[in-house]
């Protein structure tokens, strides 16, 4: 809990590097035996960096005196930086990696960090709780709790079986997976969109980006460039791969439309990807034609909202829905009619 609870009060940490990351611990695809399809009610009440230290103070003295002793300026924050842009945006990508390395430094530091035996922190119920304030409480989602939830999700990747670079993170806990989840397809996408900043049109053609192709706004496509987009595209990234990823591994319905869903939200991010854009469209258009009627109508609407926002990626979406429709019509049968159906009224659509 101190963890989370110190980083979001953090504006600036000690630049260390963390300890390398062990191997990942294969387990069980919890997603594929619940529905994750609700979640709990929340408050929309927000709370200003002063009220939030002064809620420390009066219900967690122990936890404040911790901070007065750990780091001061914490207290002094000025919230008006936050909103301040400083001449030092030129080495966003650079800050970017140094803060992510201080908030792992920053936790590795404190005696209450909760890590397994290979070394990586475990998320417990206590740590969901606390992220899930931090996206609720705060006036402006801080931006340790993105970076946390995108590597807590990525645990969660890790867990259903997908193959990816050992994670940060650890969950060994069904229930804090499924709050993990939840809180990801709630929260993440809007605060993506947050972090990044207003979005700016640009003219410009293509530029590289850690190895995948990044498609800019170039006129007539719809996409837009984002204010923070230097800084934040790789985390950006991390996730929007995380989430094919997970899309890819479950089998239960309900988790798939869930994933959908987050994924539809998230459209206007995957169009800056070359690849994980075709990405999304196969594994989209694979459920459009082999799925349950809910998952091929959220399926659908995925389709049709990458096909609004980039109008390059047309081709690959008709083309690829012609393709899975031939190959669901080869054989027809009375059980399989209805889908056949839906799929011909689809292809129209789109």
């Amino acid at each position: 809990m101190v963890e989370l609870r110190t980083m979001s009060l953090k504006k600036k940490s000690k630049k260390v590097r963390s300890g390398q990351h062990p191997k990942r611990i294969n387990k069980g695809s919890p997603a594929s035996k619940s529905g994750l399809t609700s979640d709990v009610g929340e408050t929309s009440h927000k709370l200003t960096h002063q009220q939030e230290l002064a809620a420390i103070a009066k219900n967690d003295p122990e936890f404040f005196k911790f901070l007065q002793e750990q780091d001061a300026d914490l207290l002094r924050f000025n919230e008006s930086d936050v909103d301040s842009i400083s001449a030092q945006e030129n080495d966003e990508v650079s800050a970017m990696a140094m803060e992510s390395d201080a908030d792992e430094s920053a936790t590795n530091e404190t005696s209450k960090v909760i890590v397994d035996n290979d070394g990586r922190r475990i998320v417990d119920q206590p740590s969901v709780d606390a992220l899930r304030e931090a996206f609720i409480s705060s006036e402006k989602t801080p931006s340790w709790a993105v970076r946390a939830a995108v590597k807590a999700f990525m645990a969660c990747v890790a867990r259903v079986g997908a193959s990816i670079d050992p994670p940060n993170f650890v969950i060994n806990d069904d229930t804090v997976f499924e709050d993990v989840i939840r809180l990801c397809f709630r929260y993440l996408g809007t605060s993506l969109y947050e972090v990044l900043g207003p979005a700016i049109k640009s003219t410009a053609k293509k530029e590289p980006c850690n190895g995948e192709e990044v498609l800019n706004a170039a006129e007539g496509t719809g996409i837009d460039r984002y204010k923070r987009w230097r800084k934040w595209n790789a985390v950006t990234k991390q996730y929007l791969h995380a989430l094919l990823l997970f899309l890819n591994e479950v089998q239960n319905a309900d988790v798939v439309v869930c994933t959908l869903r987050a994924a539809a939200e998230v459209a206007e991010l995957y169009v800056h990807f070359n690849r994980l854009s075709k990405s999304l469209i196969k594994a989209a258009v694979r459920i459009w034609g082999r799925k349950t009627l809910d998952c091929r109508l959220a399926s659908m609407l995925v389709l049709c909202k990458v096909v609004r926002v980039n109008k390059h990626f047309y081709p690959t979406v008709l083309k690829s829905c012609y393709l899975e429709y031939v190959s669901n019509v080869r054989e027809v049968t009375p059980e399989t009619w209805s889908l056949i159906t839906f799929m011909q009224k689809a292809f129209a659509e789109i």
